[in-house]
């Protein structure tokens, strides 16, 4: 990027962030609209920019050392998703589609549309906004926990610290792996295993 694309670059992920926030619909309607704009919209950038995908983690880079360190974050993070699924707050939030929990076939297609919002939330907040804030500044990764944890504000309130340490980690697995794909499987594994516990651990 030239001297002031980074600057663009983190200007669109804010404003992706804030339209994000500005156009929640039902939760099906809502995959697709975060499909466009966290995802679609960043490469679209990026590949405008003349810049390689690699460059923002949209690759599998270090792929053993991804799955190591995804393995072993989920194994860590399941007691806070088991004392977190005992919480009212959250029983309350989730599932973000109700009929998810009507019958199998419904949690199937549920946690197939979290995949897709999921994996959207990485392409932005990982491989365009934390890439993008690392070639700014040292702070990058600091900078991009803090930002992540405040999109979650509406959500249970234990959801932000927690965002905010996920964050943090997720971004340092994700630069030394030089790829959003650990932060993608530790994200979408633990919440599988958040949703069965849900469920099963009434």
């Amino acid at each position: 990027m030239s001297h002031d694309r980074p600057t663009s670059g983190i200007l669109l992920a804010l404003a992706i962030i804030l339209a994000s926030r500005l156009t929640q619909t039902g939760f099906l309607e809502n995959t697709a609209i975060e499909l466009l704009l966290l995802a679609a919209i960043p490469i679209l950038f990026i590949k405008l920019c003349g810049r390689n995908l690699k460059d923002f983690g949209l690759s599998l880079g270090n792929l053993r050392l991804g799955l190591k360190y995804s393995t072993v974050f989920f194994l860590l993070a399941l007691p806070f998703m088991l004392y977190g699924s005992r919480m009212a707050s959250f029983r309350e939030y989730y599932p973000l589609w109700k009929p998810a929990y009507g019958n199998v076939y419904n949690l199937i297609l549920y946690e197939i549309a979290v995949g897709i919002l999921l994996f959207s939330t990485e392409v932005l907040y990982r491989g365009l906004l934390l890439f993008t804030l690392n070639e700014k500044t040292k702070y990058g990764n600091l900078l991009h926990a803090c930002i992540y944890a405040l999109a979650h504000i509406g959500k249970p309130f234990l959801e932000i610290p927690y965002s905010f340490f996920a964050g943090l980690v997720f971004g340092e697995v994700d630069l030394k792996c030089k790829s959003i794909l650990p932060s993608f499987l530790m994200h979408f594994l633990g919440n599988i295993a958040f949703d069965l516990m849900f469920i099963y651990l009434l």
